[in-house]
């Protein structure tokens, strides 16, 4: 229980940075969000169109994207 419980706090708090570094870079035209490969169902790339894909991605676009009108690129890399 107590992993669940640190894992969840984890996700949490890499949104939290999240939100916190794109506000900081608002002024920017175009902000470039990194997601982890292969991290189901967060955030994974589709393996016929390239696209990155998952919740997180969801989130992104429909808050900043839709809501705050800022333009987004989303980036995914390997965990390393």
């Amino acid at each position: 229980m107590k992993k669940k419980w640190l894992n969840c706090r984890f996700k949490v708090l890499v949104l939290c940075f999240t939100f916190h570094m794109i506000t900081a870079t608002v002024s920017a035209e175009m902000v470039t969000i990194v997601y982890a490969q292969d991290y189901a169902p967060f955030s994974w790339q589709d393996k016929q169109t390239q696209q990155v894909r998952g919740v997180l991605v969801d989130f992104i676009e429909e808050i900043l994207h839709k809501r705050m009108k800022l333009q987004i690129s989303h980036k995914i890399y390997p965990w390393k």
